[in-house]
């Protein structure tokens, strides 16, 4: 009987993995973009590519109506039912984001597992310094601390007015 038991669920994890490989994420890529577009966003200029578990964009730049807001270099999207990891690597902001903001992000990277359903964790790295923190979606809360070289603290001292000093770094934490 447990053996039965044993062999159905593997048999059922292997045909979720299966849906997730076949699933035409290019598709759903545009279909997305498709629905962004009322709200003034959109990607153009990037070249899609689905290689089963994983979806990735080369090249690409962010509008918002129709003002350029950020170029990508690379975003990839690792997804199974048990992992998923979204990265981006080499992203920037367009100039008149990057007065306020700082502009350049070496990458970023979040992370969601079957095992804590609840969460996301995402680390970056960039001109701002390194940033880590999580997403949960159960409290519905987010927590951001970032650990910035004093040029940048002093350079783009609005948002670092707004944060929490502690000994980790600068803590921005808020429900949603």
């Amino acid at each position: 009987m447990v053996k039965k038991i044993a062999i159905v669920l593997i048999w059922a994890v292997i045909a979720l993995e299966a849906i997730v490989f076949f699933l035409p994420k290019k598709e759903l890529y545009y279909l997305a973009e498709r629905y962004l577009e009322p709200l003034g966003a959109t990607i153009s200029s990037e070249e899609a590519s689905d290689y089963g578990w994983l979806f990735s964009l080369k090249g690409g730049s962010v509008y918002y109506d129709r003002m350029e807001a950020a170029n990508n270099d690379k975003t990839a999207l690792i997804a199974t039912i048990f992992y998923n990891e979204l990265s981006v690597e080499s992203f920037s902001f367009s100039k008149p984001i990057a007065a306020a903001f700082p502009p350049r992000v070496d990458f970023l990277k979040a992370r969601h597992t079957i095992f804590m359903p609840h969460k996301i964790f995402f680390t970056s790295e960039g001109e701002i310094g390194a940033v880590s923190g999580w997403i949960d979606l159960f409290a519905r809360k987010i927590r951001v601390v970032i650990n910035a070289p004093s040029e940048v603290q002093q350079k783009y001292g609005q948002i670092f007015a707004v944060l929490e000093k502690t000994t980790e770094g600068f803590v921005y934490e808020r429900d949603f």
